[in-house]
């Protein structure tokens, strides 16, 4: 049962890894802002604002207050910062250009289609990142290491996901390749190695 999810998420990875487009905007169905969403996968988020495209092109000298954000995840995922961890339970507050905006904890928090991601829409990493339900960790073996962004050897496809996000796409191109790379910080990159689907090996 385990392959065949891994398989279904391998050949949906590789049609949406496919797709290019140069609309970022969100063009989901209206009542998306009304619905609670869960994280899908586990991301690092930096304690500094992003800032709407209203706020960025506005002037607050005569007292107008921004909308910006308390903290800023990139879809690049970087491994540094402080971890959002799997099955955490979001509202979606603004979508905007590039951007979504949700809530978590009573803080707010701004996700952010980067320029690596530029083979994706924003409403396709919305999908792939958060869902209607908590994903089913019970029955996979690394599933204490996943919710402690713990990456294990032996891990499968599936598991490294979960744990450490989707791999960006302009230096990993599809799910399919035994290849991984994963940047923790903004100069800084690894690559997860893998052999019939199972991690095999961490190069910094």
């Amino acid at each position: 049962m385990k392959n065949l999810s891994l398989s279904i998420l391998v050949l949906l990875s590789l049609l949406l890894f496919s797709a290019c487009s140069k609309n970022s905007k969100v063009s989901l169905e209206n009542d998306a802002l009304k619905k609670t969403y869960y994280t899908q996968v586990n991301m690092w988020f930096e304690e500094k604002p992003t800032y709407d495209s209203v706020s960025n092109n506005r002037s607050f000298n005569e007292g107008n207050i921004p909308f910006a954000s308390d903290y800023t995840i990139a879809s690049t995922n970087y491994n540094y910062g402080k971890l959002l961890p799997i099955n955490s339970q979001i509202k979606i507050v603004k979508l905007d250009t590039n951007k979504i905006f949700f809530e978590h904890n009573d803080k707010l928090y701004a996700y952010v289609r980067t320029k690596h991601s530029k083979h994706r829409t924003l409403e396709q990493l919305f999908k792939r990142t958060f869902a209607l339900s908590k994903v089913d960790l019970e029955n996979l073996e690394n599933k204490e290491a996943i919710k402690n962004a713990i990456f294990k050897l032996g891990m499968s496809k599936e598991e490294v996901i979960f744990a450490r996000g989707f791999p960006p796409e302009h230096k990993t191109r599809t799910l399919s390749s035994n290849s991984w790379y994963y940047w923790k910080t903004k100069h800084n990159s690894e690559k997860f190695v893998f052999e019939n689907n199972n991690l095999k090996l961490i190069e910094e």
